[in-house]
């Protein structure tokens, strides 16, 4: 059973992700191939982050709108 820590977990873990990406893109000369090619992981990584937050946020309001 999910809990609302599971959803603050799982936002914290994209929220994280993120910064990684804006981090890097600030700090890195993304037009350089070797660049871009870890930045494009960074948001491979976001993605996934996001698509397992917003999954785990929707499960726990379909929990709470069962009660």
């Amino acid at each position: 059973m999910l809990t609302i820590n599971d959803v603050q977990d799982a936002m914290r873990v994209w929220d994280e992700a993120h910064v990684a990406v804006h981090d890097y893109f600030g700090n890195n000369d993304i037009l350089d191939p070797h660049c871009w090619t870890r930045w494009q992981d960074l948001v491979e990584t976001e993605n996934l982050a996001r698509t397992q937050a917003l999954t785990t946020i929707n499960s726990y309001r379909g929990l709470e709108q069962a009660k």
